[in-house]
C-alpha cells in the first residue's frame, strides 16, 4: 500500500503545496456511508476531493504523488497523510461537473481596503447568482478566501464554478423557493 505523508515545514516555499492540499480537503465527505468520497482522487497533475455538494480541484503537479485513489487517515495542522485505497472504490466521474459555459464571471479578487473579505465576497456571489437560488456560506468561505478568485456565472442555476491560477470549485446552489 502506497503512502504519502505530507507534512508542514518551516520555510514559506515547504507550506505551498501543504496549504493546497489542506484546502483541497476542506471538500471532502466525512460521512463515513459514503466510502469513495472520504477518499481524494490524484489524476496525472490534478487532484480532486468531493463531498457531493461541493468540489475542489488543485493543481499538485509539484507533489509528485502517482494518480490514484487515497483515504486520509491523518489530517492535522502539521500533517497530511495519504494511503492508497485498497477497499476498490469507484469515485464519482468529477470532472463532469465542472460548468463548461458562463454565462458571465466575477472578479472576486480585490478586497476594499477596512472591509471583512467574507461579507465581500459573500454579497458579490449573492448579488450575480438568480434570486431564488443562495449558498452555503461556510463552503465559499472554505473556497475562496484565499487568493484572487473569479465566479464564472452559471447559464441555468447549475453549480457555481471558482477558479484561480492553480485552484478550482465547484458549488452546488441551493433553491430558495
Amino acid at each position: 500500500m502506497k503512502t504519502v505523508v505530507l507534512e508542514k515545514k518551516n520555510s514559506k516555499f515547504g507550506n505551498e503545496m501543504f496549504d493546497t492540499w489542506k484546502w483541497l480537503l476542506k471538500a471532502k465527505s466525512n460521512d463515513e456511508t459514503r466510502g469513495s468520497l472520504l477518499c481524494v482522487l490524484v489524476k496525472g497533475k490534478r487532484a480532486f476531493a468531493t463531498d457531493g455538494c461541493r468540489l475542489h480541484i488543485a493543481n499538485v503537479k509539484d507533489c509528485a504523488i502517482e494518480s490514484g485513489l487515497y483515504r486520509v487517515p491523518v489530517n492535522t495542522t502539521k500533517q497530511i497523510v495519504l494511503q492508497e485505497d485498497t477497499e476498490g472504490w469507484q469515485y464519482p466521474d468529477v470532472e463532469k461537473v465542472v460548468p463548461r459555459h458562463a454565462s458571465g464571471k466575477v472578479v472576486l479578487g480585490s478586497v476594499p481596503w477596512k472591509v471583512d473579505k467574507g461579507s465581500y465576497v459573500a454579497a458579490r456571489v449573492l448579488r450575480a447568482i438568480k434570486p431564488n437560488l443562495t449558498v452555503n456560506l461556510d463552503w465559499l468561505k472554505d473556497c475562496v478566501m484565499e487568493g484572487d478568485w473569479t465566479m464564472y456565472l452559471p447559464k441555468t442555476g447549475e453549480a457555481l464554478y471558482f477558479k484561480n491560477c492553480t485552484r478550482s470549485a465547484v458549488i452546488m446552489p441551493c433553491r430558495i423557493d
